[in-house]
């Protein structure tokens, strides 16, 4: 038996080895066997088997089967073969083919390098896959993959190693995760249907349908108990139930399996009991912000979902609602986020230089010569015996010049053209008038082309320049330039550095004040939220550099309704050191107080009655005690309250003070010079037109008190309101942004308490919130308007005579609505912080442009220009293609050529720029030819007789008209090819028979009727309720309404 086993073991090896011993020569290859096999024979045994060793009888030994002979052929195809197999990445069989070629050629010594090449990559890929499995959890695999890997090659010591970890249990498996949300409760009612004729009441009727269906109906104590009949023949238990809720207006929610929760079908309840659930939406089709947000405000208006969170670097938009908004909110995503169509624009620009040159016309003679014959002449010649005596006659005649020389070989081509004439002894010859014809025409064209393939997505606007930047020097010293506009050539240059900060939900105002006590400006930003839960305060700790933590929110309390914070200040109300903040909530009519702890902490609020819808705020010391006060402007109730401080943060009872229609902003200010704060307050006016458009200044008594508004106009839906002195002549100036208008009206005060008419000065689009303060580190105030519809900042510098010069604009989130200024870095000069009220942030706009140190470079006389300025000469090309249903394309084209003029003023080169814009309708793979942009030059002479060669006709014959032609034209040839037509597959959606924002239910129906859809309604299609991500919970919709996107008969599930 034990030899029989060390046979066997001895065949095992000898077939591994086969590949070593075939390179070998035959004796040594039978003397290695030999050895081997008595090593093998020669293995310790355990007694047992050493027994039986000897008991057995011997074994033959099988004979080893013979290497194969080398073949050439055979090793280059199985060479070929590994080569192959190296490209393609395939090592095993790589390593399989270049074995099978050191065996064919054993004396080849390229062969047994790339086998081991390829084993190595073999072995280490094996490896690699090993540790990939052991980090998927697949220990077991990783195990079969390292022994397979030592088998290739047994000396491979990280794969040995690594299999002795594995077998040591050295790798733990992760644990598997623990049990999901298991989501809101489902009901278990009984299966099958009921027949119902109940008459009774709504509790009665609730009752006797769990009665029949084995579900517990539980009530709310405020449940309307009418009295109904209930009529409905063979119904299961959801489609009594759907009936019964739209029957009795009531709702319903489930509590567990067996519970069911009943009550009113109103909006306070659906606010109360309602499941929500919260879902994020991927915007897939989205290429900028603008358009994220445009979704955004589709989705909100759509389907009244008003808690929304739009996160722009992932593109997700994470909604709140009820699952069916929810579900709505998520169809529409889908329809609206559909991927753009493309186009490739082939547009090849052809610049051809034609140089046209042309002879054409008869040159006329111009002299004409008289030769007299004398008869001594005329005899010589006739005497003359050869040649040469003859030449030497014409010579003496004609003169020796010219043709004449050298012509000995031909008498006929030395003589000119002649006409004799005259008579008896002496005759003349005249030489014959020469004129030489031309009829040439010379043509030359140098091409240049240039084809440029642009990608362009429907509706987006692709752009390129084909030409040269063209360095202008620009150092210059000019007097007409003034601090103003050096500050603002730097602001054009976007020097301005920007950070957004996250806050709570839709911010309306915005506060700097520092609460820590660290020297560092901190924030605070008021958060209305939305009307189902009470608003937030936003605190964002300062640090180094203008920079700011993360928001802490603190919850301000409601009253008889959620909290709704509109505008918010800061001071101390106690007297202790430590900044306390003051919020106003248009909701319950209140302001609350925040006493501060001077580390970042506050107290909890107390609140103070006002009037009528609170919107804005300021606290200043009207009666001059040393305590800060409050005014609280009451939109609703068109008046200001004045809430004198106590010193110990409590404050009086408030006092109103009527004002124009809506206010809507507050500043304070010393007007008259008396020494007592006075209060301008704008007002917005209402949406009917009348009252509004005005600035109502109130003039203060030193006892806290204030005399009877004066009303000055303004321009139309004054919104925000600031004050300074504009034109620099020791009087308090009015600023007030015209939301209506777009613009700002200036009011120049008098010093008395009165101001002059206003003027106005252009803004950016929907301008709010104001701020007037120094920017620019000159002695000019400056405005800072937030544009709530522009989604920027207009700046309008001070000139210091009361006039601003045109607004720059600084980028911000989405809807500022208000903004404040403060030095937050520390360097000296102010930077300005605005509330958006859509991106639910802040933006920091940090003002590097000038420093304190620096400001006194503004008053200089002159200033300077940069060393050198470069502008784009060539072509600019801006294509927005628009896609339509019939394979034709809209190109909205827009071309710039802009060259040098050959002039310059104060040593600028003037530019020539040429605009053309245009608008055409193709069909796909249509082309559109732009020509026509031609630079051409003229040179003409004319030679020849006086008048006659400028005759028409006759000028040919007496003269040479020379002319030569110089043109440079542009051809822009441009071929719309469709890469990817976008989707035209709308389709309804049942959105349900309410508006989005009213969650009330539908009238009621008759008895026993099932719900029908509205005759407007549009049709419902087969979308089903949206899913739930992993471990969300998905509340089943209420069965006031069916789910989203089925027709109102089918029934909901439970």
């Amino acid at each position: 038996m034990a030899v029989g086993t060390a046979n066997s073991q001895c065949r095992v090896w000898c077939d591994r080895c086969s590949g070593l011993l075939a390179i070998a020569a035959r004796p040594l290859a039978a003397l290695a066997l030999a050895a081997l096999l008595v090593t093998a024979s020669a293995s310790p045994q355990t007694p047992a088997r050493t027994a039986s060793a000897r008991s057995a009888p011997p074994q033959a030994t099988v004979p080893e089967t013979p290497p194969p002979r080398p073949d050439r052929g055979r090793a280059q195809q199985a060479y070929r073969a590994g080569q192959r197999a190296e490209q393609s990445g395939d090592w095993k069989t790589a390593y399989t083919a270049y074995s099978d070629a050191v065996t064919y050629a054993p004396a080849n010594r390229e062969y047994p390098l790339l086998r081991e090449h390829a084993r190595f990559q073999l072995v280490q890929g094996l490896a690699d896959l090993a540790e990939r499995q052991v980090l998927a959890g697949d220990v077991a695999g990783a195990r079969e993959q390292l022994m397979h890997t030592l088998e290739i090659d047994p000396n491979y010591v990280v794969a040995r190693e690594r299999l002795a970890e594995l077998n040591s249990d050295s790798v733990r498996v992760a644990p598997e995760k623990g049990p999901r949300l298991a989501g809101p409760p489902r009901l278990n009612p009984r299966p099958g249907r009921r027949d119902f004729d109940y008459r009774g009441t709504t509790r009665g009727v609730y009752e006797e349908v769990g009665r029949q269906f084995g579900v517990t109906m539980a009530f709310d104590g405020d449940l309307n108990d009418r009295s109904i009949r209930f009529r409905a023949p063979k119904v299961d238990f959801e489609t009594a139930l759907l009936v019964l809720a739209r029957q009795t207006r009531t709702f319903t929610r489930v509590v567990d399996e067996h519970t069911l929760f009943v009550t009113d079908d109103s909006v306070q309840k659906m606010r109360e009991y309602a499941p929500e659930i919260e879902k994020s939406l991927i915007l897939p089709a989205s290429v900028s912000t603008d358009e994220m947000n445009e979704t955004v405000r589709m989705i909100r208006e759509m389907t009244g979902i008003t808690r929304t969170q739009l996160d722009t670097a992932s593109r997700t938009l994470t909604v709140r609602s009820t699952e069916q908004n929810v579900a709505l909110a998520q169809a529409l995503v889908e329809q609206i986020e559909q991927p753009h169509g493309e186009m490739m624009l082939e547009v090849e620009i052809l610049e051809v230089d034609r140089n046209a040159a042309h002879q054409l016309g008869i040159t006329p003679p111009t002299s004409a010569q008289v030769f007299t014959l004398s008869s001594s002449v005329i005899r010589q010649l006739q005497q003359a015996q050869n040649s040469g005596t003859l030449l030497q006659v014409l010579q003496s005649l004609f003169g020796s010049g010219g043709a004449l020389a050298g012509a000995a070989g031909g008498l006929a081509s030395v003589l000119p053209p002649l006409i004799a004439f005259g008579g008896g002894n002496t005759i003349f010859l005249a030489t014959m008038p020469g004129a030489t014809a031309n009829f040439s025409q010379t043509l030359s064209a140098v091409r240049s082309a240039q084809r440029i393939l642009l990608r362009a997505q429907d509706g987006k606007a692709a752009t390129f320049f084909v030409g040269d930047r063209f360095p202008i020097s620009l150092a210059l010293l000019s007097s007409s330039l003034n601090p103003t506009t050096t500050a603002l050539a730097g602001l054009f240059a976007g020097l301005l550095p920007r950070t957004d900060f996250t806050v709570g939900t839709a911010p309306i105002g915005v506060a700097i004040a520092d609460f820590n006590g660290d020297g560092f400006p901190d924030l605070v930003a008021a958060n209305q939220t939305d009307s189902t839960t009470n608003g937030t305060i936003s605190l964002l700790l300062g640090a180094t550099g203008g920079t700011f933590g993360t928001q802490i929110l603190i919850t301000i309390p409601g009253g008889t309704l959620p909290s709704t914070p509109s505008a918010v200040a800061v001071g101390d109300f106690n007297g202790d050191g430590s900044i306390d903040i003051a919020v106003t909530d248009s909701a319950n009519n209140t302001v609350a107080i925040l006493l501060g702890r001077g580390d970042g902490t506050f107290a909890a609020p107390v609140t103070y009655p006002t009037g009528n819808a609170p919107v804005a705020l300021l606290a200043k010391d009207f009666n001059a005690d040393g305590f800060l006060d409050l005014a609280v402007v009451n939109q609703a109730g068109n008046t200001v309250s004045i809430l004198l401080g106590n010193g110990d943060g409590t404050f009086a009872a408030a006092t109103d003070y009527p004002v124009d229609v809506a206010p809507a902003a507050i500043a304070s200010a010393d007007f008259n010079d008396d020494g007592v704060l006075d209060l301008a307050v704008a007002n917005h006016g209402d949406s009917s037109g009348t009252g509004g458009n005005t600035v109502s200044v109130l003039l203060g008594n030193s006892d806290g008190t204030f005399k009877p508004k004066t009303d000055y106009a303004t321009g139309n839906g004054p919104a925000g309101i600031a004050t300074a002195d504009f034109n620099l002549d020791g009087r308090t100036d009015l600023a007030v942004t015209n939301q209506d208008d777009n613009t700002v009206s200036i009011l120049l005060g008098n010093g008395d308490g009165t101001f002059a008419a206003h003027t106005d000065y252009a803004a950016g689009s929907g301008p709010v919130g104001i701020v007037a303060a120094n920017f620019t580190g000159g002695a000019n105030p400056a405005l800072a308007v937030a544009d709530q519809t522009g989604n920027n900042l207009s700046l309008l510098i001070g000139n210091g005579d009361g006039t601003f010069t045109s607004p720059v604009s600084l980028p911000t989130g989405n809807m500022p609505v208000a903004v404040a200024a403060a030095d937050l870095n520390g360097d000296g000069t102010l930077d300005v912080v605005d509330a958006n009220e859509s991106s639910n942030s802040v933006t920091v706009t940090l003002n590097t442009l000038r420093s304190a140190n620096s400001a006194s470079s503004l008053a200089s006389a002159q200033s300077a220009y940069p060393a050198a300025q470069y502008v784009d000469l060539g072509l600019k090309l801006k294509a927005t293609p628009r896609l339509h249903n019939d394979d034709e394309v809209t190109l909205q084209l827009q071309f710039n050529i802009s060259s040098l003029a050959g002039s310059s003023i104060n040593g600028i080169p003037v530019l020539s720029n040429r605009t053309i814009e245009q608008t055409i309708r193709l069909r796909e793979n249509e082309t559109s030819v732009l020509s026509g942009v031609i630079q051409s030059s003229n040179i003409r002479s004319i030679s020849g007789w006086p008048w006659t060669s400028t005759a028409p006709g006759v000028g040919y014959l007496t003269g040479e008209n020379t002319g030569n032609s110089q043109q440079n034209e542009t051809f822009i040839i441009i071929t719309p090819r469709a890469l990817h037509l976008p989707p035209h597959n709308p389709r309804a959606i049942y959105a349900g028979r309410e508006e989005p924002s009213s969650p009330g239910g539908p009238p009621a129906l008759p008895p026993g009727a099932p719900p029908e859809p509205s005759p407007n309604q549009a049709p419902a299609l087969d979308t089903q309720p949206a899913p739930t991500g992993p471990g969300q919970p998905a509340p089943a919709p209420g069965p006031q309404q069916p789910p989203f996107g089925a027709p109102p008969q089918q029934r909901p599930s439970l």
